[in-house]
């Protein structure tokens, strides 16, 4: 157990390092955003980019995780597809290969390059960062020292063959393609305020799951973008939680939930006005963008909830900052659902098996909407006020 999320907080970490190695180099960065294709696409959104950063974090988590647990290879499921149109207008499917060069002329050719024996200059780069060895969690990583106190040597996994992945490799990539316009809260001493949008809202989001039942058992979420120091450099941050009744642990830089005058909601700026108005008679309401972000908010303790009534967010978004919030006592439950019943303390956690032919069709979205909170009583007060 502790092994294997020692691995995923270090995998996530050299995710967040491909997605500030491509975010900093700007010709690059052009070369390798695609717009997706209208299967793909979020109805939220007008625009909806896939951007290399995600295919290839997707693909270089599920080759890490595969390579140590090769029991799992089948059962590491993400958002992106792996193919990618280049520049030239060539479908190419990417992959890890076995060596360094091998990946770096098939991101050669990714890029327009046509690949060859001579592979460029910025796809070597991302190759060597691909391939580079994950150590324990805070050998390598500065953002992520100190993470593995506390994580728990047994519990939770009895056997790896019945554990699946969900993988969301940047969320809110729109922000992402955006880039940052306001300066990050770290940077201007309100780290306990919400962001309000930019590349501090990206997030690497990593679940596992109990295949057959569905529940989430350990989450992992990096913000690679939370630091910006003065020679315009960022460094993110790493936090890991665990869900089980004998086992539920999380990392130390969570902090106590704040006391608020008020309780406060965060929401997306899309949520329908008719609930934002019947919410705002008893909560503050921010908006931010990134289901992951949102999630990592209720998670530091920055709001109390995150309420979405649409269909809008799915499995790769919520599953690991579900093991999260319910390892320190909330969880996530459906909207609708809390709207039907009386007793909140009947109302079942969402789950997140592959088995599920209704969210098969559904492309895996969170069917019914979500209410991401992290103690029951904040769930007991949204109830009375949504009655």
């Amino acid at each position: 157990m502790r092994e294997f999320v020692k691995l995923l907080i270090s995998s996530s970490e050299k995710a967040a390092n491909i997605a500030r190695i491509i975010r900093n180099d700007d010709k690059l960065f052009r070369l390798l955003v695609e717009e997706k294709q209208v299967g793909e696409k979020n109805v939220r959104f007008v625009q909806d980019f896939k951007t290399l950063g995600d295919v290839l974090i997707q693909e270089s988590l599920r080759w890490e995780i595969s390579k140590k647990y090769p029991e799992m290879a089948n059962n590491i499921f993400g958002e992106e597809n792996n193919t990618f149109t280049n520049g030239l207008g060539e479908v190419v499917t990417v992959r890890v290969e076995s060596e360094v060069k091998e990946t770096a002329q098939l991101l050669t050719k990714v890029m327009g390059g046509g690949g060859g024996d001579t592979p460029n200059l910025a796809a070597l780069t991302l190759a060597e960062e691909i391939h580079r060895n994950v150590g324990n969690a805070g050998d390598e990583d500065e953002s992520c020292k100190g993470l593995e106190e506390d994580i728990p040597e047994d519990g939770v996994i009895s056997d790896y063959a019945d554990v699946g992945i969900w993988i969301d490799p940047i969320d809110a990539t729109n922000e992402y393609i955006k880039g940052s316009p306001l300066a990050p809260n770290s940077s201007t001493g309100q780290e306990d305020k919400v962001e309000k949008g930019g590349l501090p809202c990206v997030t690497v989001l990593i679940g596992a799951f109990h295949l057959h039942s569905g529940k989430p058992i350990v989450g992992v979420i990096n913000q690679p973008f939370h630091t910006l120091s003065s020679d315009n450099k960022w460094s993110g941050r790493t936090f890991w939680g665990t869900s089980h009744p004998s086992c539920s642990k999380s990392s130390r830089n969570i902090p106590p939930k704040q006391s608020h005058r008020r309780p406060s909601l965060i929401l997306s700026s899309s949520e329908d006005a008719a609930l934002k108005a019947k919410l705002g008679k008893d909560f503050d309401l921010v908006t931010a963008p990134g289901a992951g972000y949102k999630l990592l908010a209720v998670i530091l303790g920055l709001t109390d909830a995150y309420i979405l009534s649409k269909d809008t967010t799915h499995f790769w978004d919520s599953c690991g900052p579900h093991s999260i919030l319910h390892g320190l006592g909330g969880g996530i439950v459906n909207f609708h659902q809390l709207l039907a019943l009386d007793q909140v303390e009947e109302l079942p956690q969402i789950s997140y098996s592959v088995d599920n032919e209704v969210a098969k069709r559904a492309h895996f979205a969170n069917l019914g909407g979500i209410v991401a909170f992290r103690d029951i009583e904040t769930l007991t007060l949204l109830r009375k006020c949504l009655k």
